[in-house]
């Protein structure tokens, strides 16, 4: 994208430039920034600035403009890389965006800042020396917020393809080798972390019963498509005595009838007998791995857990006796949130010994993708993105939540 076609960096070096004459009335953008709508990502953003807030027309419109900015080029460009995930063309794309542009950018930057004083103590509102001069303070505020704009637009094409990345940049990077300004004690760009939640208490049995005191219930719309949920619920009727298990009436196999008039299906599993003649995991490479594959002592860490992890994905019909994914309706997501449970249940090396590099996500997504013949890179990248949905994927699939960890 050239300089004269992207707004942030007309903000540094063209038309929008704020200490302009025609930039330089605050009464001008009152209607401007009315008209200005702020700009809802499609991809969601991994990190935040936390700024000043704008303080006049002048810098509440150019505030808007330059965080819309952000969100738009990032998805612009994510967008563009996503159509066509050809790895030399991903790396152009984030040496042309990253390295010759964003770089040079902050470069470019740092020394306009020093060359025009536009020093944060000119909007440090504790310092009420700095306070006469408004349109030095507004254009001060603008170009720095307008760096920290850079900064993010950075960090977040960095981390959405941090797969092609060796050279990883932190906030405090761009302070020590473009912009050459000392490091903030507080640093204005947040990472915006997943919240994990604190696992719950262990279960108490009843002193009486000595029977766990929970119960599971389901939600009705998933009476055709969570069939594990509505057993659960079924075993809490039975343990907590409200329904006789004996009685035929009210046994598991009638029980969906009070909900559908059908009977519940029970999850299809492959016979074992035909498990045990039929399939027997392979402990290695099927076949010589393409040449940017890892093989299977490089990147498999437990052969015999991962082994019994292979009997169960054919045992639940995932692949067939020939190790081929066998490509269900729905099942891509399902088997890329089988992907993503393995890496957290740590069934891989970490790194690479000869050479000496790391494993990626992307790294396992191809090997497991090339053994089982399938192609789940899109749904794979997704669920990484959206966590929630991953693990209402692995929350619905009991023997996936219950895989056991390396």
């Amino acid at each position: 994208m050239s300089k004269q076609n992207n707004i942030l960096d007309k903000i540094l070096d063209f038309e929008f430039r704020p200490w302009l004459p025609q930039n330089s009335l605050d009464d001008v953008f009152a209607s401007k920034f009315r008209s200005l709508q702020e700009y809802t990502p499609q991809q969601p953003l991994k990190f935040k600035i936390e700024f000043l807030r704008p303080f006049d027309n002048k810098t509440k419109y150019y505030s808007r403009l330059i965080l819309n900015t952000v969100k738009s080029d990032f998805d612009t460009l994510y967008q563009t890389i996503d159509e066509d995930r050809n790895e030399k063309l991903v790396l152009y794309y984030l040496d042309n965006t990253l390295n010759k542009r964003l770089k040079t950018r902050l470069k470019d930057l740092g020394e306009l800042l020093k060359e025009k004083d536009y020093s944060l103590a000119y909007i440090n509102p504790k310092n009420t020396s700095h306070q006469v001069d408004q349109a030095h303070k507004a254009n001060t505020y603008i170009m720095q917020l307008l760096k920290l704009g850079y900064m993010q637009l950075y960090l977040e094409i960095q981390e959405s393809f941090k797969d092609y990345r060796d050279d990883i940049f932190i906030v405090e990077d761009f302070y020590t080798q473009f912009l050459n300004e000392p490091i903030p004690e507080q640093l204005p760009i947040k990472n915006l972390q997943v919240i994990e939640i604190a696992p719950k208490p262990a279960e108490k049995l009843d002193s009486v019963t000595n029977k766990i005191n929970q119960f599971n219930s389901f939600i009705y719309k998933d009476v055709d498509n969570n069939l594990e949920a509505i057993k659960l619920f079924y075993e809490s009727l039975k343990n907590q005595e409200n329904i006789n298990g004996e009685d035929k009436p009210t046994n598991h196999k009638n029980f969906k009838k009070f909900f559908d008039e059908s009977e519940i299906e029970e999850p299809k599993i492959n016979d074992s007998k035909k498990l045990s003649a039929s399939f027997i995991p392979i402990k290695d490479d099927l076949i010589t791995p393409p040449k940017k594959i890892h093989t299977y002592k490089q990147i498999v860490y437990k052969p015999d857990w991962f082994a019994r992890f292979e009997k169960q994905l054919f045992d639940y019909g995932y692949i067939n006796e020939e190790y081929r994914f066998t490509d269900r309706h729905g099942d891509k997501q399902i088997l890329a949130a089988i992907y993503h449970q393995l890496i957290l249940k740590d069934y891989f090396y970490k790194r690479t010994f000869q050479p000496n590099k790391v494993i990626t996500q992307r790294h396992i997504c191809k090997f497991l993708d090339n053994r089982y013949s399938t192609d789940v890179d899109r749904q794979f990248r997704n669920l990484g993105n959206d966590q929630s949905k991953l693990f209402e994927f692995i929350d619905k699939n009991l023997w996936l939540s219950k895989l056991a960890s390396c």
